[in-house]
């Protein structure tokens, strides 16, 4: 397998970030190749390479930062870490592809690259009483038509079964529990959504966290207000670090024609870690197949 990683454009430096793969090379079991999109000061820093790991250094002389505009960016710095990775998994050069970096620009340079798979959205593993929840979308995409709330579904679905699980439960986030409840829009993704046999119907955001189901979806827009606000409410009243434990998931980019992995700008080493474990599992789980499959009915 061959994963890309882009070092570069993250809240937290580069250098930082070089921890995690040296602690990968250390802890690696399996055989895996991992082409790292740097500049070449941060290249240099490499560590030497273990018997099942190897490393490809790929120079990179642009950074796209968090302040760049997303849809501008892509175009201007097409010598950047981001654009250069995508553009090796557009070409089969690597499996799947993880950053740190500008949320937007990976999105958009996905899409642009990559092409459609449904509509472009943001997958977010949060933690629930239970099993963990795919949140979906966490803030990709704005608009709440019922076209949008059905393929995110779809997304969410696939997403399971790569995971392997064999009976995964959807809900749509709602103001209630009633079909009739909702914008027109809610109501409509409420009647085709039905034929699906994992969806069990609406869900209130109070019971999201209850661990009964596994995939929530929403709109971008209020999946995103969803997202932040549960990470609010509980650092203050449980004290839990709810914030970390969802970032240090990753997200994944749904509804492109590859497996691209978000990890937030200000990840740990920890998080980049975790976020090319995701990209194994979904490499090895036909994330594309499934979302291929399931999208295309």
């Amino acid at each position: 397998m061959h994963i890309g990683i882009d070092l570069m454009g993250g809240e937290k430096s580069p250098s930082s970030l070089l921890q995690a793969i040296h602690e990968l090379v250390a802890e690696s079991s399996i055989p895996l190749t991992l082409s790292i999109f740097a500049s070449s000061e941060i290249l240099e820093q490499l560590p030497q390479e273990s018997g099942l790991l190897t490393l490809v250094p790929v120079n990179c002389p642009e950074t796209i930062t968090m302040e760049d505009d997303p849809l501008k960016v892509i175009r201007s710095k097409k010598n950047s870490s981001m654009v250069v990775g995508i553009q090796a998994l557009k070409e089969g050069k690597i499996d799947a592809f993880v950053s740190t970096g500008n949320t937007g620009a990976l999105v958009a340079s996905s899409t642009f690259f990559l092409g459609r798979m449904g509509n472009p959205a943001l997958l977010a593993i949060l933690p629930t009483k239970g099993k963990p929840l795919a949140l979906i979308d966490a803030g990709a995409f704005p608009e709440s038509k019922a076209e949008n709330l059905i393929t995110n579904a779809k997304l969410g679905l696939a997403y399971q079964k790569a995971c392997g699980n064999t009976n995964p439960k959807i809900a749509l986030l709602n103001i209630g529990l009633e079909e009739h409840k909702g914008t027109p829009e809610l109501k409509k993704a409420h009647k085709e959504l039905k034929k699906l046999p994992e969806f069990v119907g609406n869900i209130e955001g109070r019971d999201a966290f209850d661990g009964e189901i596994d995939v929530l979806v929403t709109d971008g827009f209020t999946g995103n207000i969803f997202l932040k606000t549960a990470e609010g409410v509980a650092s203050m009243l449980l004290n839990k670090n709810f914030y970390q434990e969802t970032i240090a998931r990753g997200a994944v980019v749904c509804g492109v024609n590859g497996i691209v992995i978000k990890c937030h700008g200000n990840a740990r080493p920890e998080a980049l870690k975790n976020g090319l474990l995701l990209a194994q599992s979904l490499t090895k789980g036909n994330f594309l197949k499934y979302g291929k499959a399931t999208t295309e009915k």
